[in-house]
């Protein structure tokens, strides 16, 4: 109580003097001004945060209300109607509410006889704070600029300063790294809900072009679509959850869609496997697995050096062991 009053005494005495923010780095020295500059730092990031979100939102409004009034006055309702359908259904899980056959719905699809509330709901993801929640640590990377400071094998590559190395990115509630078992779940789930989005797309309009593979497209034709895969995406795997603005999740989904541009423009890898829960083949990207998303391990040590010596030793050896053996096949078959 005294520390507020003398700051509000302070900050009186500050205004009857006539001094700007601009001079008031002169008083640091005074603790209550260092406290009250901190404090007004802090909040003026806040709200420009806040404003931010506040312009995306009202965008993601507007773009919303044109799409409804163009779906109200558009004569082929009823397909989108059917379409609708069929996206919302492919998406979600089997076991999942929207797939249960009290939500279909109870009229005919095809001439509009539809009940109002029986179409299955999109999901949408789950909200977190802007700022990271003080029972969790700083390692879990709730920010994802957060990855560029990290000193665990998270930071950005490179070669693209926006796409941090998510297999050491996604973090459990202490902060540690998930084991490699398990992001590979995680990606292979990931890969199967990005092929859901573009396998209805191509379905209903033919075969995407390599710049409609992006967020962008998504994120402004099919939004509902979109944060229905992260949704779901973060709904099998909670620790996708544990981050600001579902970054996570959207980045493996990100991810997804340059792994698939990657395919499309170089042709399918030698690693495929085949689904037997979905129609046609799901393809596993071989440099979706590579080694840019390798083991977490930070800063490389002598150990770590050393072995991997000692791995280019031993393909050395294997080499030159095939050569040696080559070289007795053909001496052989020439005498």
């Amino acid at each position: 109580m005294q520390n507020l009053v003398h700051s509000k005494a302070c900050t009186e005495h500050q205004v009857q003097q006539g001094h700007t923010w601009a001079e008031i780095d002169e008083y640091f020295h005074i603790p209550c001004v260092l406290q009250l500059f901190k404090a007004h730092y802090g909040l003026s990031r806040t709200v420009a945060r806040l404003l931010e979100e506040k312009q995306e939102l009202r965008e993601g409004n507007e773009r919303l209300q044109r799409q409804l009034e163009q779906f109200q006055t558009s004569p082929s309702a009823n397909y989108t109607v059917t379409r609708y359908r069929t996206v919302s259904e492919s998406l979600a899980p089997s076991n999942s509410i929207s797939q249960s056959p009290s939500r279909r719905p109870s009229g005919n699809v095809e001439s509009g006889d539809i009940k109002e509330g029986s179409l299955p709901a999109l999901r949408i993801p789950k909200s977190q704070p802007t700022t990271r929640p003080a029972e969790y640590p700083v390692e879990i990377l709730w920010l994802k600029d957060d990855c560029k400071t990290d000193t665990l094998g998270a930071q950005p590559q490179t070669n693209n300063s926006s796409r941090p190395r998510m297999r050491c990115a996604i973090r459990e509630k202490d902060g540690s790294v998930i084991d490699k078992q398990y992001y590979s779940a995680i990606q292979k789930v990931a890969v199967m809900r990005v092929e859901h989005l573009v396998q209805e797309e191509e379905r209903l309009g033919g075969p995407l072009p390599k710049d409609k593979l992006t967020k962008r497209y998504f994120w402004t034709e099919r939004i509902k679509q979109w944060e229905n895969a992260i949704a779901v995406l973060e709904e099998e795997y909670p620790v996708l959850a544990l981050a600001a603005a579902n970054w996570k999740a959207e980045q493996l989904l990100v991810n997804g869609l340059a792994s698939l541009r990657t395919r499309r423009n170089t042709g399918p890898s030698k690693k495929m496997k085949r689904s037997t829960k979905n129609e046609g083949l799901q393809v596993v990207d071989d440099r979706a697995e590579s080694s840019s998303d390798g083991d977490c391990e930070g800063p490389q040590d002598a150990g770590d050096a050393d072995g991997g010596k000692e791995k280019v030793s031993v393909g050395l050896k294997r080499k030159w062991r095939f050569i040696e053996n080559s070289v007795s096949g053909a001496s052989a078959r020439t005498s």
